[in-house]
Formats: C-alpha cells, sequence, structure tokens
C-alpha cells in the first residue's frame, strides 16, 4: 500500500512528500481511537509514521523561537473540532477526526491529515502549518508575491488565483495547480504574517477532490490565531 501526503511550503520551496507503507496490504488492522486529545509533537495512534521527508536544500532561515512561552487561548471551540496550540506562537483548530502526523521537517511545525480507511490507498487530503523568519516586515499580500516568485514559477505549480483570506488574522490565498507523483493536484496556501515572521496554512487535495474539501480547508485555517 502506498501512501503519498503531499506538503508544500514557500521556505522549501519543494513539495515535500512523507510515502510510507509500500508494499502489501497491512495483514494486522491498525487500532485507531474513537477519539484522543492531541499532544504536541506525539504521533497518533493508527497513522503511519513520517519518512523520507525531503530536507531543506535552500538554506532559508528557520523560524525563530517564541520568545516567551504562547499564551493559552481560552476563546471558544466549535462543535466538532479541537485547538492546536503550537510553541511557534500560533493556535489552530482542527476538524474532530483529522489526526495529526509527525514530519521530520523543520520548517512544517504542525500536519494533520483526513480519516482513512487501513486499506484506502488513495491520496490521503492534509493540512500543514509551517512558520519562517522573513528578511524584513510584509503584509500578507507581499509575503504571497514572495510565494509565487520564489516556489510556484520555479517549481513549475500553476497559480489559479491569489485573494486575500479573512478569518481570525487577515491573509492571503492562493490556489495552485500541479502535476506531482503522477497525479494531477490542486493546493491552496493560505499564508500570514506577523512583522517578521511568515504562517503558512498548506492544504492539498487531488484536483479530483479539492471542492470536496475546500470548505473543510478554509474552515480550519480561518481560526489560525497569531500570539
Amino acid at each position: 500500500m502506498r501512501i503519498i501526503i503531499a506538503l508544500t511550503a514557500l521556505s522549501v520551496l519543494i513539495t515535500l512528500a512523507l510515502v510510507t507503507g509500500c508494499g502489501a496490504k497491512p495483514a494486522v488492522k491498525p487500532q485507531i481511537p474513537a477519539s484522543r486529545s492531541v499532544t504536541s509533537g506525539q504521533p497518533v495512534a493508527g497513522t503511519p509514521p513520517a519518512g523520507n521527508v525531503v530536507s531543506n536544500s535552500n538554506n532559508y532561515a528557520a523560524p525563530p523561537p517564541p520568545a516567551t512561552a504562547p499564551a493559552t487561548d481560552t476563546s471558544p471551540v466549535a462543535q466538532g473540532m479541537y485547538r492546536v496550540t503550537s510553541e511557534k506562537g500560533y493556535s489552530i483548530d482542527i476538524i474532530g477526526d483529522w489526526k495529526e502526523v509527525k514530519t521530520n521537517s523543520h520548517m512544517i511545525d504542525k500536519a494533520f491529515m483526513r480519516p482513512r480507511a487501513y486499506d484506502d490507498t488513495s491520496f490521503c487530503e492534509n493540512i500543514n502549518i509551517a512558520t519562517e523568519s522573513l528578511p524584513n516586515a510584509m503584509s500578507a499580500s507581499e509575503y504571497a508575491a514572495l510565494y509565487v516568485k520564489r516556489f510556484a514559477k520555479k517549481m513549475n505549480w500553476t497559480v489559479v488565483s491569489s485573494t486575500p483570506f479573512n478569518g481570525m488574522n487577515t491573509g492571503n490565498k492562493l490556489i495552485l495547480t500541479c502535476n506531482s507523483h503522477d497525479m494531477d493536484m490542486k493546493t491552496t496556501s493560505i499564508v500570514f504574517t506577523n512583522n517578521t515572521t511568515g504562517y503558512m496554512v498548506t492544504c492539498s487535495a487531488t484536483a479530483a477532490t479539492y471542492a470536496q474539501y475546500e470548505s473543510k480547508f478554509d474552515q480550519m485555517a480561518r481560526t489560525l490565531r497569531i500570539q
């Protein structure tokens, strides 16, 4: 069984792929608990481990450590979602049955994928959050333009649209298409800034399933709170 989770981020300037589970169908069905709390940095039971993530070869700056521990966000969480707070200075609400998965990318802070059956070999739609230090203070629209210049055009992605995005923070939403691993992909990258720190919420689906998941992607991205 071959599972591919496509993750993209400006600072890496490449499509990151987690590839696991190649070969025969597993003999034992993983036992996935009906619900559980997510602890930062811990793998989720029943989800395949991360592997073979392409490293950052472009020497972009790693995200800065937070000056202080992030404040606890006590605002209400919508029904059917759970909140994840990062030491990188943000929180985000995730749809309840989407599970956190680990990556070994120093740029991608957190990643989550939709629920899937153990024998489901289709592409697994996913969302990830990355942060990076910027060379200077930028607006979200300026950061989006930098994304297109340094990543999308260089890696032959087609920019479908670039529009303002309103949520807990004001951002810019890019929709892009490409062919990856012989699949037609459609990705949305929603970028935010806080002075000289950039935040990227990247959501990946196939071209055939993107319309089905776009509202879920937007729902989660709107809850990003920069602390």
